[in-house]
């Protein structure tokens, strides 16, 4: 009986039981697509796929393809990633990347800041997008750790 029951118990962690069902139809009806997994395109040229809550709403886990390529990854409430999340995007011809903590669409928590040239670093705490808190930046070989308010060292 113990081994039966182990059986179930981790073919029911291993399979997508929980999983919101696929919504309804190809095009995003906001009224139809609510606690539904989907994916479309809008008329701006973002794109998204992921989960939608019971407003229509990006609610849960997704991805967010934006009209000019960033792309945003995590979890999400009331459309706005909120929780864990990732962001990339380019500033002129250099993608630069966020990864961390998020509160209603913004960096707000412990995360990290980098740019895939390497040329700078941040990790540490952020409020509002900026790093605001204790945190170290590495910036063309040199490093400051401290901490920071609205993106400046605090002396």
């Amino acid at each position: 009986m113990k081994k039966i029951f182990a059986i179930i118990l981790i073919s029911l962690l291993y399979t997508n039981v929980y999983a919101l069902p696929k919504c309804p139809g190809e095009k995003r009806i906001i009224s139809k697509w609510i606690n539904c997994t989907g994916s479309y395109k809008a008329v701006d040229g973002h794109s998204y796929s992921g989960d939608f809550d019971s407003d229509g709403n990006y609610g849960g886990n997704g991805v967010l393809i934006t009209k000019d390529g960033g792309k945003l990854e995590g979890q999400f409430l009331k459309g706005k990633l909120n929780g864990k999340g990732k962001q990339t995007f380019m500033k002129g011809n250099t993608k630069i990347t966020y990864e961390g903590d998020w509160f209603m669409g913004n960096w707000h928590g412990k995360g990290k800041l980098w740019s895939d040239d390497g040329v700078f670093s941040y990790e540490g705490d952020f409020q509002n997008m900026e790093m605001t808190g204790y945190g170290t930046l590495k910036f063309n070989g040199n490093t400051q750790t401290g901490n920071w308010k609205n993106g400046e060292l605090v002396k």
